[in-house]
């Protein structure tokens, strides 16, 4: 079966580095309403403490809506390792390598272009919190995932506590961090973000858009 026709014209990631604004919001979209049905199905089991069953619950509910929507973008995870040239040219251990939470492709890109998405836990605890900034937005912000795009997306599972705790605590430590500059900011209220940064001279300043899904309680 052939793919559907797409208003999502083809490009490379890779060497383009260019994050279309409409392919961004269609991705958005689909993370948020992928969410939305997850928590909403009075079947499934959400299991807060294991981070990458909710990033394949996830997913699942994205491909429905394929199934549904005849999107033209595959969804997976547990995807391939993120940096397989340093495995191949580099001393990158395949079994230490991190690999991809959910990865975003589309049948007319090529292989070595896709989207990111890096998913974390959240709660109020510093643990967490720090845990996805310093293991998640740093390693877009530091180049080691997604050097040659500008732009990629995270998933926080809140498994306790409010949102606007929840993004008052991450972006706390951000300032901390890093600078008032690089904190999340609203684009839909509870659920939606955004945080723009700088890189290292010669690269692309950064985008990481942010959903904030409170699989404890549906909070929007």
């Amino acid at each position: 079966m052939s793919e559907p026709e797409s208003p999502f014209a083809p490009f490379n990631f890779r060497h383009q580095k260019l994050f279309q604004e409409k392919t961004r919001d269609f991705i958005f979209r689909i993370l948020k309403e992928s969410y939305i049905n997850l928590m909403r199905d009075g079947n499934v089991r959400i299991h807060k403490n294991n981070e990458l069953k909710c990033s394949v619950q996830l997913v699942y509910f994205a491909i429905q809506l394929r199934n549904v929507e005849l999107y033209p973008f595959r969804f997976e995870s547990e995807a391939q390792y993120g940096n397989i040239e340093e495995i191949v040219y580099g001393e990158e251990n395949p079994k230490t390598s991190s690999r991809i939470d959910i990865k975003i492709s589309k049948s007319d890109w090529d292989e070595e272009s896709f989207i990111t998405v890096e998913c974390k836990r959240l709660n109020k605890g510093r643990t967490l919190i720090k845990k996805y900034v310093d293991e998640g937005m740093d390693r877009f912000i530091s180049g080691k995932y997604c050097l040659d795009n500008n732009c990629s997306f995270m998933v926080g599972f809140i498994i306790d506590g409010d949102n606007l705790q929840i993004l008052a605590a991450l972006n706390k430590y951000v300032k901390e961090k890093h600078s008032g500059q690089d904190v999340l900011k609203e684009i839909e209220p509870r659920i939606k973000y955004f945080s723009n940064h700088d890189r290292a001279k010669g690269h692309t300043p950064f985008s990481i858009y942010h959903l904030l899904a409170n699989i404890d309680k549906l909070t929007i």
